[in-house]
């Protein structure tokens, strides 16, 4: 009989110990990581982009040339960049989307980590600063670099200090290219291009967005974007948005600032990280440039962290564990009664 209910017991503390353990696991693949846990789980991603003078790989001026490489861990030389998509003008290309640009969405609700690049690929914080090609913050509003020149060119031969990054575009398909939306420097006629039909967005729309938002200068000149064509028509209408930044030597805007125009209006400014991207935001502090800049020169977006699994399994982990508590506290208590019972 003792051996039965110790048999008995011992298989009800080992399922509560298995449920609380799941419990736990679950609990904590619910937990966001830290800002530096998140980045050092670096996994190789495409990333396709241009250069201030646009190159081709092997170093040589090209006008209207991109890029492609797959940056990884700083301990893994990453692959040498490509050439991908030459949009075949005289032009400079200054900035890079995919139509369906990913976590587009996600980034203006402040759910996914912002990616900038700043003019001149500043470093990070006190001398001697490495070229910093690309910054992150993250929706709670940490900052911190993602990505030197030399993880994305090895070689050195493309992006260096100098010829900084000026475009970017992420999440395309391996070893190929999808970044076919684009735009040029000085903004010839449209901001925005696609490169299946020209023209997407006039220099004058973009000009009446930035001057709603109580921008006044000159002409404008989109230098960084990210692009949701709704419908992929290569068409600028609803339910198209636009997230962009503009160069800021032209007018009272310092080229920091990051506005969300959806075709319908009216424009925004981008608020993410719990900061505003407006005029008044100091990027150059936020982010510890060194040299300071203000000046924004492409736009992306990376998940903020791995989807949680159903919150309603830890809930049923809980109850069955305290269930399985009181029915061995009930148990153990009947067994003592009735020991103590005289024969």
């Amino acid at each position: 009989m003792k051996s039965r209910f110790f048999v008995i017991v011992t298989i009800i503390a080992l399922v509560g110990f298995v449920v609380t353990l799941d419990y736990g696991n679950v609990w904590a693949q619910q937990e966001a990581p830290t800002a530096e846990q998140a980045w050092e789980a670096k996994a190789t991603i495409p990333v396709e982009f241009s250069t201030e003078l646009d190159v081709d790989a092997a170093g040589v001026p090209d006008p209207e040339q991109n890029l492609y490489t797959e940056p990884s861990d700083p301990a893994v030389a990453p692959a040498v960049p490509v050439n991908t998509f030459d949009f075949g003008g005289e032009g400079q290309v200054d900035a890079l989307a995919n139509g369906l640009d990913a976590f587009f969405h996600n980034l203006i609700v402040n759910d996914a980590v912002l990616l900038v690049s700043f003019a001149g690929d500043p470093g990070f914080a006190a001398p001697p600063p490495p070229e910093i090609a690309v910054y992150a913050e993250c929706n709670g509003g940490t900052h911190f670099p993602k990505w030197r020149q030399i993880d994305l060119d090895a070689a050195g031969v493309t992006v260096n200090p100098a010829n900084q990054l000026d475009a970017l575009e992420v999440w395309g398909p391996y070893g190929a290219d999808d970044a076919d939306y684009y735009s040029l420097a000085g903004d010839p006629g449209f901001s925005v291009f696609t490169m299946a039909a020209g023209g997407y967005i006039l220099q004058a729309q973009i000009q009446v967005a930035v001057e709603d938002l109580e921008y006044v200068g000159g002409p404008v000149d989109l230098d960084a974007m990210m692009v949701w064509d709704g419908n992929y028509n290569q068409v600028w209408d609803e339910p198209d948005t636009i997230i962009f930044s503009i160069r800021g030597t032209t007018g009272t805007w310092d080229g920091g600032e990051i506005v969300v125009l959806p075709f319908a209006g009216p424009p925004s400014f981008l608020l993410h990280g719990g900061n505003l991207w407006d005029t008044a935001f100091d990027v150059a502090l936020a982010f510890s440039l060194n040299p300071p800049t203000q000046e924004v020169d492409a736009i992306e977006a990376y998940p903020q962290q791995p989807r949680p699994q159903t919150p309603a399994l830890t809930e049923w982990g809980l109850i069955i564990l305290v269930a399985l508590l009181i029915a061995s506290t009930i148990f153990v208590m009947l067994r003592r009664r009735k020991a103590a019972v005289p024969a």
